[in-house]
């Protein structure tokens, strides 16, 4: 399960680099990715500032995650081939949630923001037992 979550935020990751994002079709591509994977709440990226630029739900667009703990610690250890587990938070739905989050590197090999996907608590809750 958290190989799969892996590879789609380093395919959107991708896509997001490269240019190929077409804003038309990328909310609908995101839902269905987030549809796909089970225990899977929300896929979406963040700008290097901490802003929420691509997601299938418009409301999280623009959302600021900069102290969130999901967005600060790839953005502090910068490296792309790692995959960053969050602790357990409250979500501003008020269910406690676990962040997967990719960085993304600029051209200049700065770093350019995340892709993130929001896990479900209660699902892995299940899992584990």
């Amino acid at each position: 399960q958290l190989q799969a979550v892996s590879s789609v935020l380093a395919g959107m990751r991708y896509d997001l680099m490269a240019g190929d994002d077409d804003t038309g079709k990328q909310p609908l591509r995101l839902k269905t990715l987030t549809d796909a994977l089970p225990g899977v709440r929300a896929i979406y990226a963040v700008d290097r500032n901490g802003l929420v630029i691509d997601a299938e739900q418009k409301s999280y667009i623009g959302r600021d995650a900069h102290e969130r703990p999901y967005f600060t610690e790839p953005r502090d250890k910068h490296d792309d081939s790692l995959v960053f587990v969050s602790p357990p938070y409250l979500s501003i739905l008020g269910n406690y949630v676990v962040n997967i989050s990719k960085s993304m590197t600029a051209p200049d090999g700065g770093f350019a923001g995340i892709t993130t996907a929001v896990l479900d608590q209660s699902y892995f809750e299940i899992l584990a037992r």
